[in-house]
């Protein structure tokens, strides 16, 4: 499940929540505003965004990007074009050479 899907928004305009497709459909040429979440709930390890919280939204773009976790179970949203090489291990924890996320994805 995306954030799209799981979050219903509102401006404090709008008499019936919005989607995150709507809310961006709507607003994208609006911007900024401020936004609060009125039902749902999405996380991962640390990251969650839930029902009575307000947020800030100055822009808005696309980017490919990869989730993550590390030894220690955390959770990170990486972009696919982030320029810096990650050290990788295998199932058995035998290390891989460093590459970067785009080349490992690709393997």
């Amino acid at each position: 499940m995306s954030i799209g899907d799981a979050l219903l928004w509102t401006t404090g305009v709008e008499l019936d929540p919005l989607t995150m497709k709507q809310l961006v459909s709507r607003y994208r040429n609006k911007l900024p505003i401020v936004v609060s979440v009125v039902d749902g709930y999405f996380g991962c390890y640390g990251q969650e965004i839930g029902s009575n919280e307000t947020y800030w939204i100055y822009s808005i773009a696309r980017q490919k990007r990869i989730l993550v976790r590390d030894r220690n179970s955390r959770c990170f949203s990486i972009p696919l074009d982030y320029r810096i090489p990650f050290h990788t291990a295998t199932d058995t924890n035998r290390s891989r050479p460093s590459s970067y996320i785009s080349s490992t994805l690709v393997k």
